[in-house]
């Protein structure tokens, strides 16, 4: 029985490892040669402004469709820089029309369409009414004395982000919205008395901004160092504040202050022009004092009529610069230390302040670990009793005035309150801007996808579901929702408890302890991500699924420039395709480029999903990038487990709109008048013959990593962990996944979907929830092995301090006597526990070698990989991550099938003859062409002694035959170029003296006649090697197109081509854009041959264009 039950288990496994495999080794070849539509990539189809036409979009449509491109994401947005015609607004009626008109043709062409929910992002739109807007809690104090009878207007609380005022970020802008929607949307609550210790002496005071921008926020500008300076959130010129939208800082005393001057010092050319000093006294509006002009060297004292009052504002009303204002000091005369709104830590800790992070484009581990920070012990800050505080919340009349008999002693009133958050969508072209959805509300959801997805549904008829597969959202780039109209209910339900009772904790109240407190702020943070998960993108795939169409989003970040409390694993398990990005550089810079590659990649191996998408290639390069230069990029992408790519981006055009035309303000631009596009469908089936491969089977790692309970939590790119050294793979998984999902077989943790492990690794951390340490309690029990120190309580307020007991006691038995020091492995159950002992270590221990390792080379080399299995057959692709040639000996663990060597180039699959088997692995000696890559197939059975014939798996090619002499080169007049021109020798076209191809860009057709040397007739194999080209060249030989070359070794093979004599050689050669554009630069509009919304230096340097050559002819036996 025991045995049938396992043979059933083996069975479904294997089944599921191969789910995603292609029926038979035919087909996995036959899709190589020709990847099917699934495997090809998709674009962003920006409708810029809204500007389109049928004949434009058409023409997109069909050029996508004959180089090699699947499917389109139409996305709607602004961000081009320039004035440009009017258009149809997003969702009015002639945008529907064009969004018809689009989706007929894809049907017409087989390609697939997915569409942004809103115009910009994040998502909402001019449709979102204050009910269903993104919303912020809100809280204000009045500190009273008793006993009395207190008879007044409580505070109205002011949210502590920027709400309302419009902030520029990138290319993008938040439309500021009035005060008033602000004002009418606040609603109530809880008003609370909370005890306090009496005030020593002077009041206190908290100062808060209107904006700022994240790595200079207002406490730059009071922590007594001149050297920082708060600057507001512009970033723009017309971003700086003027009499209608103007800037502040505020201070807020707990009691009546005065004062008769303050000091100010800016930065010379950068600080205050002009500015009011106001006062209030906390409910009445604000009156000004004094108003001052500055010079351009700033102030430092500044008198004023001497005034009391417990609120003063400096509001700045222009600038010396046009993006923004910079303060590097202020403060009130005699002014007490100054109590940034709330604590720091608090404030990130509590959900209403962005993390450390993707805001300076910085590690994501700070991120992650900032709201971790334990709290401090014996602090000496006054500690609440819960049963101590008062609710008032029924005596407050909906005015906000107060009628209450003050208990003796001092109180702190309290007012929580909850509004919109003034967030809108980035970059919305015209009519389309308006407030960002409220996240974290599933009727909020339901509203939204009913104004947008439900009437392009519509459009769509017959072809929704068959043609519109797929509704999309953009990056989190949204500010900070933090509270909804049902986040009471919501957090009672997945946290268990009431939250009013601690609600003073989020204005910096210390209730119960310190640690009550920090716990309660855990329970708050995962309310929000689960409110996030749940309410937003798991209701939009819900509402999505019911209509017949799926979504992807870019749910898990990068979330620039603020970071929401959210599970990003578990947001983008809720999509059908997760989703991540990454950018391409000037000069490569390890793991800059990859923002969320292997976040992405892991969600959908853990939540079972076949695709991992990313937005790929933004850069602000324009046009400044090749295929080459690309595709070391999209390589460790590859590798990190992307296998769809969303080429960013392809802006339509339309024909009167001219060439290049209007693009966005972010690249790579991928569209019919790019010079290159003519030779793109090379590169694009490359992308297309990788894609295809890593779409099969399953992901091959041997450790899961558990990155743990908190929010905000986010992978980090991929690396190699010290502990686990070189040579193997990983995935990451939340807990949702190790609860759910998570089970073992044969000593392996399994996955539903076939996913398997060797290892569980546990973070670096000591608090662990209780259900999970249940969890691991069974899949150890079950035979699993798990690493990873020991708990010691939860972090949470659930069931507390029952809670802690219970960890303790788990942990006590699965750990038993391992401390991670003097005994660093526990047998419990039919698995292991494993504390202090590095993972290699335990691999190799248990004879799991590394999958994929490399001798050769020397310390600069740097090979790449990623493996995924399918059935039977192995598959590793690997890549040279340097600009440089490399020749390894490449081990791979696998034995008993014949290697075979994939070149996704060239789509030739051929058997390596050079190999050998030790040890229940395989070594291939592998050659690498500058950032070159390859695919490494085992799939047919060969004995396990067997081995190549061959010393070498690559021809060796002999001393070049060079092409010399001069060259008859066509330029096309009407880019002006001359029509025919002799060069004597092979140079860079802005080193030649004639204007019209110094500036040239686009496609010159180089000429030559040539013999072949009697040494070389004969020759089995022969390539033409073109040397450097700039940028991408297709090469015809005596009438016969030899293909595209774009990336080293810039070769074709001529072998059937050439003869003896006689030979009629032509190289089309196509450069880049920007010499063109350099030149127009600098030319009246009238003279121009190009037009573009991008902006150039006339004085720029010219790029390197053109055949450099040496170009010569190889041969090898």
């Amino acid at each position: 029985m025991m045995m049938k039950t396992v043979l059933i288990m083996m069975t479904s496994y294997l089944l599921a490892a191969g789910s995603h495999a292609a029926t038979t080794q035919q087909d996995l070849a036959q899709g190589f040669r020709n990847p099917p539509n699934a495997a090809k990539p998709r674009v962003y189809w920006w409708w810029l402004m809204s500007l389109v036409s049928k004949e434009g979009i058409t023409k997109d449509l069909e050029e996508m469709a004959a180089k090699g491109i699947g499917g389109v994401l139409i996305f709607d947005c602004a961000g081009v820089g320039v004035p440009m015609p009017a258009a149809p607004s997003f969702m009015s009626p002639g945008w529907r029309e064009n969004f018809r008109h689009a989706l007929r043709e894809a049907d017409r062409l087989g390609l697939e369409v997915s569409v942004n929910m809103c115009s910009g992002w994040d998502a909402g739109g001019p449709w979102i009414t204050p009910d269903h807007a993104s919303k912020h809690f809100q809280q204000s104090e009045l500190i009273i004395t008793g006993p009395q009878k207190f008879s007044g207007t409580l505070p109205k609380p002011v949210g502590d982000t920027p709400a309302y005022r419009e902030i520029a970020i990138g290319v993008g802008t938040r439309p500021a919205a009035p005060l008033s929607a602000q004002e009418e949307n606040y609603r109530e609550i809880t008003v609370q008395a909370v005890p306090r210790k009496a005030a020593p002496g002077r009041p206190r005071v908290r100062a808060t901004a209107s904006s700022a921008q994240p790595a200079h926020p207002v406490e730059k500008a009071l922590d007594g160092v001149p050297q920082t300076i708060w600057v507001s959130g512009g970033y723009e010129p017309g971003d700086a504040p003027t009499r209608e939208r103007p800037e502040w800082i505020r201070f807020e005393f707990d009691a009546p202050f005065t004062a008769g001057s303050l000091r100010l010092l800016s930065n010379e050319g950068y600080g205050p022009r002009s500015f009011d000093l106001q006062v209030s006294d906390g409910s009445a509006p604000f009156r000004t004092v004094k108003s001052f002009e500055l010079d351009r060297k700033g102030a430092e004292a500044l008198d004023f009529p001497e005034t009391t009052a417990r609120v003063f504002r400096l509001l700045f009303t222009s600038s010396y610069t046009e993006e923004n204002i910079h303060v590097r000091e202020v403060s009130l005369a005699n002014m007490p230390p100054v109590v940034i709104s709330v604590d720091p830590l608090l404030a990130i800790k509590s959900g209403r302040d962005s993390f450390p992070g993707f805001g300076e484009r910085g590690p994501i581990r700070p991120l992650v670990e900032a709201p971790l920070t334990e709290p401090q012990k014996d602090s000496g800050r006054f500690v609440v009793d819960p049963k101590k505080i008062i609710d008032l919340s029924d005596k407050v009349a909906p005015d906000g005035t107060l009628e209450w008999d003050v208990p003796p002693g001092d109180w702190t009133i309290v007012r929580t309150g909850y509004a919109c958050n003034g967030d809108q969508i980035m970059c919305a072209s015209p009519g389309a801007a308006g407030p960002c959805v409220d996240f974290l509300s599933k009727e909020a959801t339901d509203f939204h996808f009913k104004h947008t997805a439900e009437l392009l549904l519509e459009d769509a008829g017959p072809l929704a579901g068959k043609t519109l597969k797929y509704f999309h959202e953009d990056s989190w780039e949204a500010g900070l929702p933090n509270w909804s109209a049902t986040f009471r209910e919501d957090f009672e339900k997945f946290r268990g408890y009431d939250p009013i009772p601690y609600l003073p904790v989020l204005a910096g109240h210390v209730v119960t302890s310190e640690e009550v407190s920090d716990r309660f702020l855990y329970d708050f943070r995962k309310t929000i991500g689960d409110c996030l998960a749940e309410n937003h993108y798991g209701r939009l795939a819900e509402l999505a699924h019911a209509r017949g169409v799926k979504i992807h989003c870019e749910a898990g970040g990068p979330c620039y420039p603020r970071v929401p409390p959210l599970d990003a694993l578990k947001n983008l398990g809720r999509t059908d395709i997760p989703m991540g990005e990454f950018w391409q550089s000037e000069q490569w810079k390890e793991n800059g480029q990859h923002i969320a590659g292997k976040q992405t990649a892991a969600a959908a191996h853990i939540y079972g999903k076949t695709l991992a998408a990313a937005e790929a290639f933004t850069s602000t390069r324009y046009y400044r990038e090749d295929f080459h230069d690309l595709k070391p990029t999209g390589d460790k992408a590859f590798c990190e487990g992307i296998n769809r790519f969303f080429l960013h981006t392809w802006t339509s055009s339309r024909p009167q709109d001219g060439v290049p035309g209007f693009e966005y303000a972010a690249g790579t631009h991928f569209n019919r008048n790019v010079t290159w596009w003519p030779m793109a469908g090379a590169f694009m089936s490359y992308i297309s013959r990788c894609q295809f491969l890593l779409q099969q089977g399953l992901f091959v790692a041997d450790v899961c990593y558990y990155y743990g309970d908190n929010t905000p939590n986010q992978v980090e790119v991929k690396q190699v962990d010290p502990s686990l050294g070189p040579g193997y793979d990983y995935d990451v998984c939340n807990a949702e996944v190790l609860l759910t999902r998570m089970e073992v077989r044969d000593g392996r943790i399994v996955l539903p979907d076939g996913m398997s492990y060797r290892m569980l690794v546990l973070p670096d951390r000591r608090t662990m929830p209780v259900e999970v340490v249940h969890k691991l309690k069974s899949l150890v029990e079950a035979g699993a092995t798990v690493v990873g120190p020991k708990p010691v309580r939860d972090p949470g307020l659930k069931n507390y301090p029952q809670c802690d007991a219970e960890v303790t006691q788990l942990a006590n038995e699965i750990w038993g006597d391992c401390d991670g020091q003097h005994v660093r492995e526990h047998r419990y159950g039919k698995g292991r526990i494993f504390w202090g002992k590095p993972l290699r270590d335990i691999l190799q221990a248990d004879a799991v070698p590394p999958t994929f390792e490399y001798a050769g080379g020397d310390e600069k080399s740097f090979l790449d990989f990623i493996q995924r299995r399918a059935g039977e057959t192995e598959i590793y692709f690997v890549c040279n991550r340097n600009e440089r040639s490399e020749s390894v000996d490449a081990t791979f663990r696998v034995s008993g099938k014949q290697p075979e060597l994939w070149d996704a180039l060239t789509g030739v699959m051929r058997p390596a003859v050079a190999f050998r088997q030790e040890a229940g692995r395989t070594i291939v000696p592998l050659e690498f062409e500058p950032y070159g890559s390859t695919f490494v197939i085992f799939r047919k059975p060969i004995a396990a002694t067997a081995a190549g014939k061959q010393p070498c798996n690559y021809p060796v090619w002999t001393e070049p035959f060079e092409l010399t002499g001069g060259w008859d080169v066509a330029f096309d007049p009407k880019w002006g170029g001359p029509e025919s021109v002799r060069f004597e020798k092979l140079v860079s076209w802005p080193d030649r003296e004639e204007p019209g191809i110094k500036h040239y860009s686009g496609k010159a057709t180089y000429r030559k006649s040539f013999d072949l040397p009697d040494a070389q007739h004969g020759a089995q194999r022969l390539r033409l090697n073109l040397g450097v080209v700039k940028n991408v060249a297709e090469v015809r030989l005596n009438g016969l197109n030899l293909g595209v070359v774009w990336t080293a070794p810039f070769s074709v093979d001529i072998t059937k081509a050439v003869k003896p004599a006689d030979n009629k050689l032509e190289i089309d050669v196509i450069n880049l854009w920007p010499n063109r554009l350099i030149a127009d630069a600098g030319l009246p509009h009238e003279k121009r041959l190009t037009m573009t919304s991008q902006r150039f230096d006339p004085k720029a340097p010219l790029l390197d264009s053109g055949l450099l050559g040496p170009v010569a002819v190889q041969t090898a036996q």
